[in-house]
């Protein structure tokens, strides 16, 4: 299972994750439609570390989560939230052993519509991950 769904998996079995957004977690983009507050995932930049004998096993993405909400408490929360499970993380997901998750960036903004008028707030947290495949 790729290092993306692995995390997805993770923060689905947690329960303070769950109670905010439920399942509502996708890859890239939120579906129209869909009830916030929710969040999206996606790899934003993949080095590969090389050696003379090739590419080596350890991984070093940078995982970016962004949390959409209509009110800013509720994008807070659920930030929060990730932060708390992702917090220097560090175990076996899958056949993905993490060394260290490590939050890099956090970014807050807003989406308004044509108006001018916000439509939904936004925070994103980029995680830097090492990890090595089995």
């Amino acid at each position: 299972m790729d290092i993306e769904a692995s995390l997805e998996k993770y923060l689905l079995t947690q329960s303070t994750f769950t109670s905010l957004v439920s399942r509502r977690i996708y890859p890239e983009s939120v579906p129209p439609n869909t009830k916030l507050p929710a969040v999206t995932y996606q790899t934003i930049t993949d080095v590969k570390n090389h050696e003379l004998t090739g590419q080596l096993a350890l991984e070093d993405p940078m995982i970016q989560f962004t949390s959409y909400a209509e009110l800013k408490s509720e994008v807070r929360a659920v930030t929060n939230v990730i932060k708390a499970i992702l917090k220097n993380y560090n175990g076996t997901l899958n056949d993905n052993v993490i060394q260290l998750a490590k939050l890099a960036y956090q970014r807050s903004g807003e989406e308004n519509s044509e108006d001018g008028t916000i439509r939904v707030y936004t925070e994103d947290l980029e995680y830097q991950v090492n990890y090595e495949k089995e």
